[in-house]
């Protein structure tokens, strides 16, 4: 809403940027501009409609971890410019990829300096802003800080949808060893070839 207030009142301001004068409208229109871009950043900034706003931990269970499809989340702060420009800049990517990937949001850190919810603040270490995520599965795939390359953000989703699917071999039956037959054992000799069964006489031996 506070970007679609902008815009009709950045129509409208050309009007007042004329020489002041004795009306002060050049003033006026200077106040109004600066106190419109103030409300539009304590709201979140634009581009709004574009990701899920998260505002509790169990939501963020629900809609990140749970998620059948990849999920990016946009941790930010209340009050930050570069913040409100990434998540305009990524409005393109939001309908480019929508249907297949998840785009949301939190404001882990308020206008006050608050953090909002310690316990995603301590379990993903997020100390600057803007810090983008990209769960997979659940779990963390890959980590943006500060970094407005869209073009970076294109390539980590075309990899989460396209991942292949993990190479398992198949599966190796074993083969039984070739048993051999054992050689056959070596023929004997008898001592007495003439007389096969016979013991062979002695030379000295008279038999006539």
């Amino acid at each position: 809403m506070a970007c679609t207030t902008l815009a009709a009142i950045s129509a409208v301001l050309p009007e007042y940027r004329r020489p002041a004068g004795c009306t002060g409208r050049s003033s006026l229109g200077s106040i109004l501009s600066f106190g419109l871009v103030v409300l539009a950043l304590l709201t979140g900034g634009c581009g709004g409609g574009s990701f899920m706003e998260l505002t509790s931990s169990a939501q963020f269970q629900q809609q990140v971890l749970q998620a059948r499809k990849p999920v990016l989340v946009h941790f930010h702060k209340g009050g930050c410019t570069r913040c409100a420009s990434l998540e305009s800049a990524m409005g393109q990517v939001v309908n480019d990829y929508g249907g297949r990937v998840v785009f949301a949001k939190y404001l882990l850190k308020n206008v006050f300096w608050v953090i909002t919810n310690p316990e995603l603040q301590s379990k993903y270490g997020i100390d600057a802003y803007p810090t983008v995520l990209l769960f997979v599965n659940g779990r963390e795939r890959k980590r943006w800080i500060m970094h407005d390359d869209i073009k970076s953000y294109r390539r980590a989703l075309d990899e989460a949808l396209h991942t292949p699917a993990k190479y398992i071999p198949a599966k190796q039956t074993s083969v039984e060893p070739v048993m051999h037959p054992a050689p056959p054992e070596p023929v004997v000799q008898p001592d007495f070839p003439d007389a096969v069964g016979q013991p062979t006489p002695p030379d000295d031996c008279n038999c006539n």
